[in-house]
């Protein structure tokens, strides 16, 4: 079992506490958030650090130079029996973040973990929309990605549509409609019955809960969507609120597809590793992910920066 402990905000980064952790996990530099934090990482504990990536054609996640099958992970934590972990979520996305949480909890091993995250100070705007300041909106777009896959279940993390009945779609929204819009496509009707779809608040600046949901609203048909607002920059908050998806015995299939925010996806991470982890074998929780090619210097500056405290018992 993986528990959010605690949130801490840092007035700069050299307040993150990386130095005295057993092992530091980080992703690809993308933009100068990145590239400040992986900076600290490298100065601070470059022996003990990690690039992860997971590889979608390969089904193989890669930690530093080992290149490990999912269901490998309960023996790749196993055998390192670390104490402390810290994670660098800025730079690592769904696939690595619920595969280290998955690998920490499936091994049983006690410790302390550390998660971060930085904000940009602001988003690239798309050369398509308008700069001014009374551009509304319709009108704003952002440079995030450069290509989006198909999506598809993480191993681990999948369940089956075709032997039972429809499943429901919990989704958080971003600022990529076309993302949404991809999976509903990709699914014509097929495999969901509803959709919950959830809204950040406070939103990353004032207001621009409006963006996302004005981007979403043509998917969100009233007789088959539920618009829902989480805490956006507290994990805990929101995995309490996903714990209720668990009451009553519920026998629906629900299938997870994070599009915004990073907090979120720590929360539904956790969430989804206590709850398949458990020892029903038949899980009726799943993860989707469309693997997007983050733009680079998609975003400009840093701006608040977590670090949420978590342990693993």
């Amino acid at each position: 079992m993986i528990k959010i402990k605690n949130i801490h905000e840092h007035d700069v980064l050299e307040e993150l506490p990386i130095s005295h952790k057993d092992v530091v996990f980080y992703g690809a530099e993308v933009d100068i958030r990145t590239k400040a934090v992986l900076e600290k990482i490298s100065a601070e504990c470059n022996s003990n650090s990690y690039f992860v990536k997971y590889d979608k054609d390969s089904f193989r996640l890669q930690i530093g130079k080992e290149i490990i099958s999912p269901r490998k992970l309960e023996e790749y934590f196993h055998d390192k029996k670390y104490n402390s972990i810290f994670i660098e979520a800025t730079s690592l996305d769904l696939p690595e973040i619920l595969y280290i949480l998955a690998g920490i909890s499936l091994s049983k091993c006690s410790c302390d973990i550390t998660i971060s995250y930085l904000e940009p100070d602001d988003y690239q705007r798309s050369n398509h929309s308008s700069d001014r300041a009374e551009s509304s909106i319709q009108e704003q777009e952002f440079n995030l990605s450069d290509n989006q896959g198909n999506f598809g279940y993480l191993p681990l993390f999948a369940v089956n549509n075709s032997q039972t009945s429809k499943s429901t779609l919990v989704t958080t929204l971003g600022f990529e409609s076309s993302r949404l819009g991809q999976l509903l496509a990709q699914d014509d009707g097929y495999a969901y019955e509803r959709i919950e779809a959830y809204v950040g608040l406070p939103a990353y600046k004032p207001g621009w809960e409006n963006r996302a949901i004005y981007k979403h609203m043509r998917y969100l048909s009233p007789d088959s969507a539920e618009l829902k607002l989480f805490p956006a920059c507290n994990p805990y908050e929101f995995a309490k609120l996903l714990r209720k998806l668990t009451k009553g015995n519920q026998q629906k299939q629900i299938v997870f597809a994070p599009m915004g925010t990073k907090p979120a996806v720590i929360a539904i991470s956790t969430f989804l590793v206590n709850e398949c982890f458990k020892h029903n074998p038949t899980s009726k929780f799943g993860a989707l992910y469309d693997f997007p090619e983050k733009s680079l210097n998609r975003s400009t500056g840093v701006g608040k920066i977590y670090s949420y405290s978590l342990e693993s018992r």
